[in-house]
């Protein structure tokens, strides 16, 4: 019987599995913005010694930028996600 059902072609999920990798990583880069310039102001602190104040600064300023990057990667997964569902809708009619 299972050499009867066609089998679909690997292809046809690369886009998927491409998607499923980039949401994937998006969290690791907010938490790797994080931590590389939290890690770049607490250098700073220990060099100019103003501790906590530059770990602090570098910190928010990882917050920001990570979760810039974050909201931009996933309205760009939503509208690439979102277009080919309508594809796929019209295809059907």
């Amino acid at each position: 019987m299972a050499a009867d059902s066609p089998r679909k072609p690997d292809r046809d999920r690369a886009p998927a599995v491409m998607q499923l990798y980039r949401m994937g990583t998006m969290g690791y880069e907010l938490v790797l913005a994080i931590v590389v310039t939290g890690g770049v102001g607490w250098l700073l602190d220990w060099a100019f010694g103003t501790k906590p104040w530059l770990l602090v600064a570098g910190m928010l300023i990882g917050i920001v930028a990570g979760l810039y990057r974050f909201m931009r990667e996933a309205g760009a997964a939503l509208r690439q996600g979102g277009s080919s569902d309508d594809g796929d809708k019209a295809d059907r009619r």
